[in-house]
């Protein structure tokens, strides 16, 4: 486990044993601690913040929450008894970790005794969240603390898998030429991509897996950490992710619920812990799948309907959705890519459309409380599957859709398709 260096952690495990045996009596303790393990964190406002807003009972059960925390991480050593690999980047690859592993590396990220983060490697000390004098360090306090909480009173004894997949210059797909029609396809607006049981669950990533999730992000992919905190281990060990490849993560047990998104996020109690059935390898029956679309900041945006950007997301998404296992999951997915990354919501379902028929998979949408787009995308798909629309000829309804953009700047990506699906129907016909 690289934690500080060996010198460094005399001092770190001194510093931990003595909050261990005197107790958490407040959090003025808990900052001893955490200045001795990570003396260059210059301030401890978010942390201070989170405490000022607990009841007496509350704090004292956090301050108790820390104090294990501690003695998790100086038990450690007898847990994690090998280096951990690391899943570097155009390398497949997987490391399968006991959940009780996986807790006491959180619990070092916890008091970051990490050394400082490695290049093309997602930070996993939790030093921002201390320091964060916003109402989000506050929130994303109380998800983390809810994780460890319910571990250090019954330690879960399944394991969490994490594997990185890439795909070789051969197995990339020669779009223009396939002739799958596309896939089953359900859409709604209800509903979320963590709550399809029994799917390959889209996390709509970061390069760096894990994107903001300690730091100031509060969206899809980070919103996924916070109530599956075992994910946060993938920060550690995933290496930035490059355009042919896909990390899954199988096993990570949920501990918390949400309501709210972004700024209004908001922690909530969950009602059904330890209910999810578990695998042969004791894993819970939950796999993820983080893939990272392209940003395209404002002034950029048309150049997602170039060729070479189309060809990345298609590329990208089959990483993801390819399995190399018998049984293929349908995938739950939505908007992919799009909001603060800019992406067009008719081009991105139309790719993972084509991605999912490609590897044989049915698909599940969400809207996100869209009912505009559920209705528009399901209009789409009906139009597809009556004109009896291949992938190949989606590629090149998409390709073209440039250059008609270009002369009619109001014509999205569902009319220009369905237009150019209709007139190749009536030319094969």
């Amino acid at each position: 486990m690289e934690t500080a260096h060996a010198s460094r952690y005399v001092i770190i495990e001194r510093a931990l044993r003595a909050l261990v045996q005197d107790g958490a009596n407040s959090i003025e303790a808990v900052i001893v601690t955490l200045k001795e393990c990570a003396p260059w964190i210059k301030s401890f406002d978010g942390l201070i913040g989170f405490i000022d807003g607990l009841t007496q009972s509350e704090e004292r059960e956090a301050l108790d929450t820390m104090a294990g925390i501690a003695k998790l991480a100086v038990n450690a050593k007898f847990i994690i008894t090998a280096p951990l690999p690391l899943l570097t980047a155009n390398r497949s690859g997987s490391v399968t970790l006991s959940q009780e592993q996986c807790a006491c590396l959180l619990a070092h990220a916890f008091y970051c005794t990490f050394r400082r983060e490695r290049h093309n490697y997602n930070r996993i000390n939790f030093a921002n969240i201390f320091h964060g004098a916003n109402p989000l360090s506050h929130v994303k306090l109380r998800f983390i603390l809810n994780y460890f909480s319910t571990v250090l009173k019954k330690m879960p004894t399944g394991c969490v898998s994490f594997r990185r997949e890439v795909i070789s210059q051969d197995e990339i797909p020669n779009w223009e030429e396939c002739e799958i029609p596309m896939p089953l396809v359900a859409v709604a607006s209800d509903g979320s991509i963590e709550d399809s049981h029994g799917c390959l669950q889209v996390d709509f990533a970061n390069e760096y897996i894990g994107g903001g999730v300690l730091n100031s992000g509060a969206v899809q992919e980070e919103i996924r950490f916070l109530i599956c905190p075992e994910m946060i281990v993938s920060c550690l060990l995933c290496e930035k992710m490059g355009p042919f490849e896909a990390i899954h993560i199988v096993g990570a047990q949920r501990y918390s619920d949400y309501f709210g998104y972004g700024e209004t996020l908001e922690w909530n109690q969950l009602e059904d812990y330890g209910s999810e059935p578990r695998d042969e390898f004791l894993r819970v029956i939950s796999e993820v799948v983080a893939m990272d679309a392209k940003l395209y900041k404002p002034i950029a945006r048309p150049v997602q309907y170039r060729s070479e950007s189309i060809d990345r997301e298609l590329n990208k998404a089959y990483a993801g959705f390819l399995s190399r296992q018998k049984e293929a999951r349908p995938i739950a997915t939505g908007n992919w890519g799009c909001g603060v990354f800019g992406g067009d919501k008719e081009l991105k379902s139309l790719i993972q459309m084509m991605a999912a028929a490609k590897v044989g998979r049915d698909m599940i949408y969400y809207t996100f409380t869209n009912e505009a787009f559920e209705h528009s995308m399901n209009d789409q798909y009906e139009k597809l599957l009556q004109k009896k629309a291949t992938v190949g000829t989606l590629y090149k309804a998409l390709i073209s859709y440039r250059k008609e953009r270009e002369r009619n700047p109001r014509l999205s990506v569902f009319e220009h398709v369905y237009a150019y699906v209709s007139e190749s129907a009536c030319t094969t016909s």
